[in-house]
């Protein structure tokens, strides 16, 4: 099913020059992202980038191209696309980094997807609103297209490639599937497209015999590159020796296969504070977050009630729209990176939500269509506020001046940590005057992954990571062993058994 078919008859001809102006509208957004990013150097201020980066740089520069490299973090499959997207940007790298020159490929694309779906299956007028949006977009997604960490917004253009291909007559549940798995190899985000379309599925059915026939397809379709997924995450090497081994329910250092599930009270704040406040982050200093997050609550409730008792005719992917926004909900509020916060000001506290929110405020813009002019004129009205919240946000950034060098050596470490060789080499390729808080780094991170989640004493690993710190050259020790002390002091994350420092200063003496 083609996202390229003939524009459906619209009321209004300048809705016709708006819309197949669309190409013209993402290069706008890709220019305002860029010119963002770019002025204020946001990867500086971005460790898991500047690991990324540099194991790359390494990779290139020693000729040794391996998996583990290419991977950024084993759940984040879509890392090795942009691992490969980056390189023909090396010789732009003066200008920006070839990691955020793939994101801003990346995100364009996403956001032309996004587009084309929104043309493809919902009303002239939502098509126009939102395509109009995605140029200034709100601030919790701005950064993300120079700014990799995490794939969250990268892969928003899933749940519209969803809504895409389950639509017609002939939608294939076993192509669905296909999608489904390829995008949650990608990124885990898209796990909950599973759960939704098999909802979808259930409710679409006209037999109990029927559903199992394609809900049975679409498993199989899933299935055909999950398996695959699985399998590569249990034999490849993927790094992270120092961590022992990593289940495949593991994603940063969080097994969800022992975590606890939350509360409805949680998912509830989750629906009325925390997905509220993330869209435009406390951006205005003169308005109370809380307020502000009023506001955004406000135009959903009213864009989403509208969408359902509108005079106009139900768009026919509202049902599946609707399982998708509930499914992540039920998986961010109930899971471990739920938060009740809404006094938010940085962009990496929310990241995860960047991946609903697009369909969220598509799905909004559509209820607002449907209730007519004034509908209308609330949707005109919250582009004016998005834009005005973007505009802000921009404005008020800081300048990353400086990389964060101490925690991309962190980063690189949980990674690389059991082969101080491979640590040292890549100093290689970082500018001399990063090496001391590199090394620092090293040191913290290999303490992190040696001794978290253990309790003192525990020989194993203080023989380990004495072995490993004696392989450093004596004039790089010291500053190894600073970081090795930072990673047991209160306030740090991951929190370590201060009785391993006690134990480690004597052995060290």
């Amino acid at each position: 099913m083609p996202l390229d078919r003939p524009l459906p008859p619209l009321a209004q001809p300048w809705e016709v020059r708006v819309l197949r102006a669309w190409p013209t509208i993402v290069l706008l957004g890709t220019v305002v992202r860029f010119l963002y990013g770019w002025q204020n150097t946001l990867w500086n201020g971005a460790p898991d980038q500047l690991a990324w980066g540099l194991v790359l740089d390494d990779m290139v520069a020693s000729g040794s191209w391996s998996y583990s490299q290419l991977i950024h973090y084993p759940h984040e499959g879509g890392s090795v696309l942009l691992s490969l997207l980056s390189l023909p940007f090396r010789p732009l790298a003066g200008i920006m980094p070839p990691l955020s020159w793939a994101a801003l490929v990346a995100d364009s694309l996403a956001r032309a997807i996004q587009i084309r779906v929104a043309i493809r299956h919902f009303a002239p007028r939502t098509a126009v609103l939102f395509s109009l949006w995605t140029v200034l977009s709100v601030p919790l997604i701005l950064p993300w297209a120079t700014v990799d960490f995490g794939l969250h917004s990268l892969t928003a253009f899933a749940p519209f490639l969803l809504l895409h291909m389950a639509s017609g007559a002939q939608a294939s549940p076993w192509k669905v599937g296909v999608l489904c798995g390829g995008c949650v190899v990608l990124a885990y985000d898209c796990l909950v497209l599973i759960p939704a379309y098999a909802c979808w599925l259930a409710l679409q059915g006209p037999t109990v015999k029927d559903t199992i026939k394609r809900g049975g397809r679409f498993l199989l379709g899933c299935s055909a590159l999950l398996v695959p997924h699985v399998l590569i995450r249990a034999f490849v090497d993927d790094g992270f020796h120092l961590e022992g081994q990593l289940s495949i329910l593991t994603i940063r250092g969080l097994d969800w296969g022992h975590y606890s599930w939350g509360t409805v009270t949680d998912l509830l704040t989750t629906l009325h504070t925390t997905l509220p406040a993330s869209v435009l982050l406390s951006t205005f200093p003169s308005i109370a977050p809380r307020l502000l997050a009023l506001v955004v609550l406000t135009f959903l409730l009213v864009g989403l009630l509208a969408s359902w008792i509108g005079k106009r005719p139900k768009n026919d992917s509202l049902s599946l729209t609707a399982l998708v926004v509930l499914w992540f909900t039920i998986a961010y509020g109930t899971g471990p990176l739920f938060t009740d916060r809404v006094d938010v000001t940085g962009y990496f506290h929310y990241r995860h939500l960047c991946f609903i929110a697009p369909l969220l405020v598509l799905w909004m813009l559509d209820g607002l269509v449907r209730i007519g002019r004034y509908g209308a004129v609330l949707g005109i009205v919250w582009l004016g506020l998005c834009g005005a919240a973007s505009i802000t946000f921009m404005h008020r950034t800081q300048r990353c001046a400086l990389p964060n060098s101490k925690a991309t050596g962190w980063v690189v470490a949980r990674k690389y940590g059991d082969r101080p060789a491979h640590l040292l080499r890549m100093l290689d390729v970082a500018p001399h005057a990063q090496h001391n808080d590199l090394l620092y780094g090293y040191g913290w991170g290999i303490a992190a992954a040696l001794f978290e989640d253990r309790a003192a004493p525990d020989p194993a690993a203080l023989v380990t990571l004495e072995t490993l710190w004696i392989q450093f050259p004596t004039n790089t020790s010291p500053m190894v062993w600073n970081g090795i002390e930072q990673a047991f002091q209160p306030g740090i994350t991951p929190d370590l058994d201060e009785g391993f420092l006690t134990l480690l200063r004597e052995r060290m003496r």
